[in-house]
């Protein structure tokens, strides 16, 4: 599957969805394995927006062939088909859990962990405790990463003040920043090393 084969028009899907005014569209538009939407009354109608793969990239902001593979494993649930083109038809409670899910990505936030929270959101209390237990490790693996980005920046610093010093001809400076310098790079290998066994 390319990534123009899904097409841009999702006036198809709703088109169909529309048409079934009093019957039932979302059943129209998903097969049996997919996740229907739920349908939204509108006067006599009962109606669904529908949206296409190349709407929901922009929106999410993230790749058509990542909506796919997050699909594919699970982590959004099966998306509707358009059973006249066979193209995915999001609805806006997909754009949203793809917004909610771009937002953990940007963190940094694990495959595993992004799925856990996903499926922890409608779980009551305890849900929202494994929320907070997630996002609590999230928010120590940045603070963790922070902190070794500072050492780099200040490894950066100690080396600019190194290379003024012995363009000044100072060489005793430039050999005590050297040293400064060296305590700060094996803190980096450490810190390396350390992250490494970890993942």
């Amino acid at each position: 599957m390319t990534m123009t084969d899904e097409g841009t028009d999702a006036h198809a899907a709703e088109k169909t969805a529309k048409s079934s005014a009093g019957g039932k569209p979302a059943d129209a538009i998903c097969p049996a394995d997919a996740h229907c939407p739920t349908t939204q009354a509108s006067g006599d109608a009962r109606f669904t927006r529908w949206h296409s793969i190349r709407e929901a990239s922009a929106y999410s902001g993230l790749p058509e062939s990542t909506l796919r593979y997050y699909e594919q494993i699970g982590l959004i649930p099966l998306i509707a088909r358009d059973p006249s083109s066979g193209h995915r038809a999001y609805t806006d409670d997909n754009l949203q859990a793809l917004s909610t899910i771009a937002c953990l990505s940007a963190t940094g936030m694990s495959l595993t962990q992004m799925r856990d929270y996903m499926a922890n959101r409608s779980n009551g209390d305890e849900g929202a405790e494994r929320e907070i237990e997630l996002l609590r490790g999230q928010q120590k693996k940045l603070d963790e990463e922070r902190r070794f980005l500072a050492v780099r920046s200040e490894y950066v610093a100690l080396k600019i003040r190194y290379w003024q010093a012995v363009k000044a001809g100072d060489a005793d400076q430039a050999a005590r920043i050297g040293s400064e310098a060296s305590a700060k790079i094996g803190a980096l290998r450490q810190r390396g090393s350390a992250t490494t066994q970890v993942e």
